[in-house]
């Protein structure tokens, strides 16, 4: 072999050796590549974040009040939130598809009370669950209420006098809420937290409807039929 050959062949030896360590670099360099899928998965969770505040204001854009309804015996109430009272009133009395099973009988069911103001459904949630519920006598537990109206209005009051409705709900002093007791509701006159205005409504809730759309027959004749009714009554 020439001494030029040699000396290529050495160079080509060299090469090689020299390109091993090269592959623990390509491994290493793949690493960087998961990288981007960590700022995807950031981006997507800021994006599922910000989606999940936007449905968060939109939430608290809606307006949810509590409300408890009696039966018309007055023996019965019902207890739900409602971003439409009036709606979910007359579901509740059969005019249109809806209403719950509890309140297909014993109808028609009044409003009692409404409290409103909650800034957002899980405050509505909780302070619902906690309204239809009462301390127990010989127990820490809380169980359904029961008894007539006034006893059913003096839980709601004690409910709206609580520092906290459950142990995972806000300072009830944060959510400034209004109450409204409707046609003679039988309260107890307890006072209540400053925070919470108290209003008393002799007359019944009434739901509103929507309006009824005009047609040709409650307008009356159109065109010719009503230059014809116009010349009779002109013979």
């Amino acid at each position: 072999m020439s001494p030029k050959g040699a000396l290529a062949l050495f160079v080509f030896a060299m090469g090689l050796k020299s390109a091993r360590p090269g592959r623990s670099l390509n491994l290493s360099r793949g690493k960087p590549a998961a990288a981007p899928r960590a700022s995807s998965t950031a981006s997507s969770s800021s994006s599922s974040s910000s989606s999940s505040d936007k449905s968060e204001e939109s939430e608290e854009g809606r307006g949810y009040c509590c409300y408890v309804l009696r039966s018309f015996s007055g023996s019965r109430t019902y207890t739900g939130i409602t971003t439409d009272l009036s709606r979910r009133l007359r579901q509740h009395n059969g005019e249109i598809r809806g209403g719950a099973k509890a309140t297909r009988s014993g109808g028609p069911w009044n409003v009692l009370c409404v409290v409103h103001g909650f800034p957002s459904k899980l405050d509505a949630c909780r302070f619902e669950w906690r309204a239809k519920r009462q301390d127990a006598v010989r127990s820490r537990k809380l169980i359904p209420v029961k008894g007539g109206l006034p006893r059913r209005c003096a839980n709601i009051q004690k409910v709206l006098c609580l520092e906290r409705w459950t142990k995972a709900s806000r300072p009830a002093a944060e959510m400034p809420l209004q109450v409204t007791w409707f046609a003679g509701a039988p309260t107890t006159g307890t006072p209540l937290p400053t925070y919470i205005t108290e209003e008393h409504v002799e007359e019944n809730f009434e739901a509103e409807r929507p309006k009824r759309k005009r047609t040709e027959t409650d307008s009356g004749p159109k065109g010719p039929q009503k230059a014809e009714l116009q010349v009779l009554s002109i013979q």
